[in-house]
């Protein structure tokens, strides 16, 4: 049996008794979590990392599998990737010194009762004669004229757990992509540079006066300071610059975001960190070389692609890569060469063509080549590169993953922008992006499921029947705003719910912004019950048995002087009736 036992955090005291026969738990902020913590512990992720049984049964040991970004240290340090579990280890999640539990394994006396088995010493013998078996391999593979290959790439998924056999091997095999096209994509990769001197992302000619980039990069141009000037500089040691005088972002992506932003569990609960519509257009004066001008696909060539389609780019890859400085003073874009891995809609979810605008690639990707052109075998634009998938080191350091699985934005997105196209379906997609994000559940959903759980959990029982009694949707505004008796101004809200003495009731308040809100029960002017955390949480709840009937006054408080928009649920709480089973 697993026992994990909470040390720091808001389950500080509280301890976790598992199956033992499971061989996977994960912990994180999810129901589906073995081990949760509370929606509000913002360090820890939604699935933090996981320990897992290998072999599987009783006869296996303990690792420690990572997720990616989170951070996990055990007993102190870092966690590495399949560190074997020691005994009794003390695990820190999010940061040092954030919420801490120890894990302690213990024999099951339902199984055998017997000890646990020490941690063994590896049988060196072992090893070497698999690795003889496996030079023998190699020498008979090398008879039929595979050995090189096989051997390099060996020892680059050794060496560089991965991503440098992808890379290897995508770079190294036969190319479909046409040394023309090859030659045309390089003389199109620009560098974008904002400020001046501070190499920054990609774009490409696609008019004489105009360039395409991301709406994250073109958002660097409205973000310049006075006095400060974007430019694009030409690749080569000589490459022509041309400052840029206006950047166009595609509407859609600041309405995406802001969509995402609009509820806590959008921001807290979901790694929907790709950004949508991130596209944009630079115009520059000066007339760009013809021959730098790329074409974008046709709708049917998009149509016809599919995982496995071959694809280029060209572009400036300059997080943490040797000699980017020297970008700024001769443009020497990178060319890739890779395919297409999957499409989907920006929720990750597969669509019809319309929708599956995320395009899923293999091509190394890491900061500086947002914005590069990505084409297919004709040498049209299909895709803008736009975002990586990182993990994140102890010193918040991220680092492209050797999975290789990045994504770019499909270029029919630029045509709506290019097309003056671009704003006229933003109120219709709106309603599309509340459709599709509910396949995840809304906030209140997520909330009211962990709050049920916690009561039944505080009841020792799964045996009570939930009924909605009152609902409510609305705002905490300046027509809600009152003046504080110490001085000042906070927003509150009347909530009247008729209740019944000595029924049990289940009162909860969400804030769909993440706003701490208070909750409060009145009878009149007397105070009958609040909730303890007093406005330190988005999401109050509160259990209540009146002791007379009538109609009770829930009164939701933001402490502070600022708008939000809150839910609020009322339920009549009631013992399950016992299955017909067990009434015969």
């Amino acid at each position: 049996m697993i026992i994990v036992r909470h040390l720091t955090g808001p389950r500080a005291g509280s301890e976790d008794r598992l199956d033992p026969k499971l061989d996977r738990i994960v912990f994180g902020r999810r129901m589906s979590c073995e081990v949760v913590f509370p929606p509000e512990e913002t360090l820890v992720a939604r699935e933090h990392f996981a320990l897992e049984r290998k072999p599987p049964g009783a006869a296996g040991h303990w690792i420690v599998e990572l997720f990616g970004e989170p951070f996990v240290a055990v007993n102190g340090l870092p966690a590495d990737p399949g560190q074997r579990l020691p005994p009794d280890a003390t695990f820190e999640l999010g940061k040092r010194g954030g919420p801490s539990f120890s894990v302690h394994l213990e024999a099951d006396a339902e199984q055998d009762n017997l000890p646990l088995t020490d941690v063994q010493e590896e049988d060196e013998g072992a090893h070497a004669a698999a690795a003889k078996a496996e030079a023998e391999a190699e020498h008979a593979e090398s008879r039929a004229g595979l050995a090189r290959r096989i051997a390099v790439a060996g020892l680059a998924v050794a060496i560089l757990a991965g991503a440098a056999a992808g890379y290897f091997y995508w770079t190294r095999k036969p190319s479909g992509i046409s040394a023309a096209v090859r030659a045309h994509l390089l003389g199109a990769a620009f560098l974008v540079e904002a400020p001046v001197g501070q190499p920054e992302a990609t774009a490409f000619p696609i008019a004489p006066h105009r360039l395409a980039t991301n709406a994250h990069v073109g958002q660097l141009f409205l973000d310049l300071r006075p006095g400060q000037h974007m430019i694009v500089r030409a690749p080569g040691k000589d490459g022509k610059a041309y400052t840029v005088v206006g950047a166009e972002l595609h509407p859609g992506y600041k309405a995406y975001s802001a969509f995402l932003q609009s509820d806590v569990i959008r921001q807290k609960f979901f790694d929907l960190a790709i950004a949508g519509y991130d596209v944009a257009v630079l115009r520059v004066r000066k007339k760009l070389p013809q021959g730098a001008i790329l074409k974008l696909a046709t709708a049917k060539e998009l149509r016809a692609l599919k995982p496995g389609t071959q694809i280029a780019t060209a572009g400036y890859p300059l997080e943490r890569v040797s000699g980017s400085n020297a970008q700024a003073f001769g443009a020497t874009p990178e060319l890739h060469i890779g395919t297409i891995e999957g499409m989907t809609n920006f929720f990750f979810l597969p669509d019809r063509f319309a929708r599956d605008q995320l395009i899923h690639h293999d091509l190394p990707t890491t900061g500086g080549q947002s914005g590069s052109p990505i084409v297919d075998r004709s040498g049209r634009v299909i895709a803008l590169d736009s975002a990586a998938s990182f993990y994140f080191t102890g010193a918040n350091q991220r680092i492209p993953s050797g999975v290789l699985i990045n994504y770019a934005q499909r270029v029919d997105l630029l045509e709506q922008l290019v097309s003056g196209n671009a704003g006229r379906e933003i109120a219709a997609d709106r309603k599309y992006w509340a459709k599709e994000f509910s396949v995840f559940s809304s906030g209140i959903d997520i909330v009211e499921k962990i709050i049920f759980s916690k009561v039944e959990d505080a009841e020792k029982t799964s045996t009570l029947n939930a009924t909605r009694i009152s609902e409510a949707i609305g705002a905490l505004s300046e027509r809600t705003r009152i003046g504080k008796p110490g001085g000042g101004f906070q927003r509150q809200i009347r909530i009247p719910v008729k209740v019944a003495a000595g029924a049990d009731y289940l009162f909860i308040a969400y804030a769909h912004d993440g706003s701490a809100l208070q909750l409060w029960a009145y009878d009149g002017s007397t105070i009958l019950a609040h909730v303890p955390t007093m406005g330190r949480t988005f999401a109050p709840w509160l259990r209540f048995k009146p002791a007379k009937s009538g109609t009770l006054s829930l009164w939701l408080v933001h402490p502070k002087d600022a708008d939000a928009t809150y839910s609020f649920d009322a339920f009549r709480l009631a013992a399950k009736p016992p299955p017909k089973e067990a009434q015969r």
